[in-house]
């Protein structure tokens, strides 16, 4: 799920809700499909097909069913993930948390000049 939020911008909403209907694996480009299905997107622009590259495409294809074991337990991956991260000393200072991965990643895009319905 880590490479997802790094990789994709993805929240971990988003990652850890995905259900195996929405990972496409066997299309010319593989993506995940964030839609609406038994649950509400925080915006109408979040429902978006997102490129899987790299390492997160890797991970996907490890748990090509998704996350089953924390769907719909959001609040305890952000609790595991902040005790692992902070353990070991992962973050850059004590203001950052898990959901900083999908604000860099939405900065980063800012940066490179993607307009707003883009990001």
């Amino acid at each position: 799920m880590i490479y997802g939020l790094i990789e994709t911008g993805a929240r971990l909403s988003e990652i850890c809700n995905l259900p195996t209907e929405q990972i496409i694996l066997h299309h010319k480009v593989p993506h995940i499909a964030i839609k609406p299905v038994g649950r509400e997107l925080k915006t109408f622009t979040s429902e978006r097909e997102v490129p899987l590259v790299g390492m997160v495409l890797e991970a996907v294809k490890a748990s090509p069913n998704g996350f089953e074991h924390y769907r719909g337990k959001g609040e305890l991956v952000s609790e595991n993930l902040m005790k692992a991260f902070r353990l070991r000393n992962l973050f850059p200072s004590t203001d950052h948390v898990i959901y900083s991965f999908h604000h860099a990643f939405e900065d980063r895009m800012l940066q490179a000049g993607i307009d707003h319905d883009m990001r």
